[in-house]
């Protein structure tokens, strides 16, 4: 079992609901599978950057030289991903979006088929662990939550058929019910991490 743990939040782990949410996981996690293999990405001690003309080239098939990263090599050593964000301004920090566009190349993650685009990644398991500030599962808000739809959406099309959600939300709009908000997502991750085998 291998499993990459990749943050994008330059706050202390303390000073995030997300990353304490991380955490809790991944020692439930690593209590469960003592053997399991863990690599940590940081996403912005280790940001990626923008796209190079090569990779743009092999998305409109202007090109047929093999195009790759170092970070879709990372990613394809493992077989459980785990990604912590926080919803910033309604998405995702910039530096996923920068990381997705190194992961989304042909050949490595998809490839063009007879049919369109067809995914490689029907073995991979994501994990997304999120903070939200707001109350986004329901209500007004919902309509305006473009982080995790977009991760699930963008893992849809590259084949991820196990795709997992666990967010701890309204942090900032009910700040005395934060920790109690936390506990309550934190038990669901501890749960999962116990059976997060594939």
């Amino acid at each position: 079992m291998s499993l990459l743990y990749v943050t994008a939040n330059p706050k202390d782990t303390h000073e995030s609901y997300g990353l304490r949410l991380g955490e809790a996981f991944l020692s439930a996690y690593q209590d469960t599978y003592p053997e399991a293999h863990i690599e940590r990405l940081d996403l912005f001690a280790d940001s990626p950057p923008p796209l190079t003309g090569d990779k743009l080239d092999a998305w409109e098939r202007k090109t047929t030289r093999p195009v790759t990263s170092p970070w879709v090599d990372q990613f394809l050593r493992f077989d459980q991903v785990v990604f912590v964000t926080p919803l910033w301004n309604m998405g995702l920090p910039s530096p996923v979006k920068a990381y997705i566009d190194q992961l989304i190349l042909p050949d490595k993650t998809f490839r063009f088929g007879e049919r369109g685009m067809e995914g490689l990644l029907g073995h991979v398991r994501i994990l997304h662990l999120q903070s939200r500030g707001g109350v986004y599962s329901h209500g007004k808000l919902q309509a305006f939550e473009h982080g995790d739809s977009y991760l699930r959406t963008i893992f849809g099309l590259t084949g991820v058929k196990q795709y997992d959600h666990i967010h701890v939300e309204g942090t900032s709009t009910y700040p005395d019910e934060a920790e109690t908000r936390l506990k309550k997502a934190v038990k669901e991750a501890e749960a999962l991490a116990r059976t997060f085998h594939g």
